[in-house]
């Protein structure tokens, strides 16, 4: 039984250091070219706040459910 919980526990932190490796790159690309906008002055000041709260929210809220988890279940 603790085998179980432990391979599960190790699966799903290696499923969710996958997804933040792959969220992290995508958002360092996105903020990048949010700079490039914001050095060209193309972007008004409402979008940029909306674009920084989304990559907030998808880069961290993912993380919550895992840790979660391993805090009751190990």
């Amino acid at each position: 039984m603790q085998e179980i919980i432990v391979n599960t526990v190790l699966v799903t932190l290696l499923i969710n250091l996958f997804y933040l490796i792959t969220i992290g790159i995508v958002s360092l690309l996105l903020y990048i070219g949010l700079l490039i906008r914001i050095a060209t002055r193309r972007i008004k000041k409402i979008h940029l706040e909306r674009a920084i709260r989304f990559f907030t929210i998808v880069s961290v809220v993912p993380a919550y459910p895992v840790h979660t988890f391993v805090l009751f279940v190990v």
